[in-house]
C-alpha cells in the first residue's frame, strides 16, 4: 500500500477522515438542542416555560400538535414587546419517527378529534423536515424551528466549510502522516426561533 497505494488505502483513509469531521459538524449542533444548554442573555435553559417554546399539546406530528408550536413561535416578543411573527418552517425529527409523521405530511385531509374531516394544510411541502439518527435516543421528542439564521447558527474559522487534509511520508519509518483539521464551532441565536414538543 505505501509503494504505490494500489488499493487506495490512504486514499480511503483522507476520505474516511474528512467524512469524519464533516459528523462532527453534525454532532455538535444537534448536542446544543438535547442538551437544552442554559442561555447567557437570561440564565435559564433553552427549552423552558419561561421561554414558552415547550409544546402544550405533546404528541407526534399532527394538525394540533403543529398549530400549537406555530402559535407559540409566532407569539415570541423581542426586548421591546414587538411580536416578532417568526414563521414554522421546519420540523426537525427523530429518524424512528419517520413513517408516522410522513403518513400525516402526506395526507391531503385528516379527521379531527370531532369527527370532521379538514383539509390538511401542514401537507403538500409547507415544512421543511429533517429527520436525524442522532434525536433517536429520545424518540419522541422533536422540534420545530423558525427560519435559518434564528435558531442555530455554524461558524468556520475564515469561512473554510471543508476539512484541512495533509499527509507527510515518513523518512525514518516506513508510514504516512496523515492530519485533519476542521475548525467548526456552533451557537444558539435566540431561543425564539426553537420550540420542543416533548
Amino acid at each position: 500500500a505505501l509503494i504505490n497505494d494500489d488499493l487506495n488505502v490512504i486514499t480511503m483513509v483522507f476520505a474516511g477522515a474528512g467524512k469524519k469531521a464533516k459528523q462532527y459538524e453534525g454532532d455538535i449542533v444537534y448536542a446544543l438542542l438535547t442538551a437544552n444548554p442554559l442561555m447567557t442573555e437570561d440564565g435559564l435553559n433553552l427549552f423552558v416555560a419561561g421561554h414558552n417554546n415547550l409544546a402544550t399539546v405533546v404528541g407526534a406530528p399532527a394538525a394540533a400538535t403543529l398549530d400549537d408550536m406555530d402559535n407559540l413561535i409566532s407569539n415570541h416578543t423581542d426586548a421591546n414587546g414587538r411580536r416578532l411573527n417568526i414563521p414554522l418552517t421546519y420540523c426537525i425529527l427523530p429518524r424512528a419517527l419517520f413513517g408516522t409523521s410522513e403518513s400525516f405530511f402526506n395526507t391531503i385531509e385528516y379527521v379531527n378529534a370531532a369527527g370532521d374531516r379538514l383539509n390538511n394544510i401542514w401537507g403538500a411541502g409547507r415544512l421543511k423536515r429533517v429527520y436525524e439518527p442522532r434525536l433517536n435516543t429520545v424518540p419522541a421528542t422533536w422540534y420545530g424551528a423558525g427560519p435559518k439564521g434564528t435558531t442555530v447558527v455554524r461558524v468556520h474559522l475564515n469561512g473554510v466549510q471543508t476539512p484541512y487534509l495533509e499527509q507527510k511520508s515518513g523518512w525514518t519509518v516506513d508510514g504516512v502522516e496523515l492530519k485533519v483539521r476542521y475548525d467548526v464551532g456552533a451557537g444558539l441565536v435566540d431561543w425564539r426561533g426553537l420550540v420542543r414538543n416533548p
